[in-house]
């Protein structure tokens, strides 16, 4: 029984490389050319307006029974 085992040759894994490369660079290519492109906006069409630092007073009517995340006692400072 003769079995003939070829040795991996230099030649064949610079080969190898080569394609791995050359699959990497196009895949690389087909992409930046295929993405879509960054959208631009105009300052124009912007609108900018200005916003104030202050408290809000929110007050939600609701129903049922309030539970607070944090139990506090009545006569405790108020927190800030």
């Amino acid at each position: 029984m003769n079995i003939n085992i070829e040795k991996t040759t230099k030649l064949n894994k610079v080969k190898i490389a080569l394609i791995v490369a050359a699959l990497i660079l196009l895949a690389s290519i087909s992409y930046f050319a295929v993405q879509p492109a960054v959208p631009q906006l105009n300052a124009s069409t912007l609108n900018v307006v200005t916003v104030q630092q202050g408290d809000i007073d929110i007050m939600t009517p609701v129903y049922g029974q309030y539970a607070s995340r944090y139990e506090r006692l009545i006569s405790a400072p108020a927190v800030s």
